[in-house]
């Protein structure tokens, strides 16, 4: 029973760091096509 609930927990985390590094890559891909876009407006 223990092992299951840690294996639980270890499952837990995994998905939340997988959302927490989903999140960054979308915020830098966000920050690369304004910057895009902001280079394409000004040139």
């Amino acid at each position: 029973m223990q092992y299951a609930l840690f294996h639980f927990h270890w499952l837990g985390m995994a998905v939340q760091r997988m959302n927490v590094y989903g999140r960054v890559c979308a915020m830098d891909e966000l920050r690369l096509k304004s910057r895009m876009l902001f280079i394409m407006m000004a040139s």
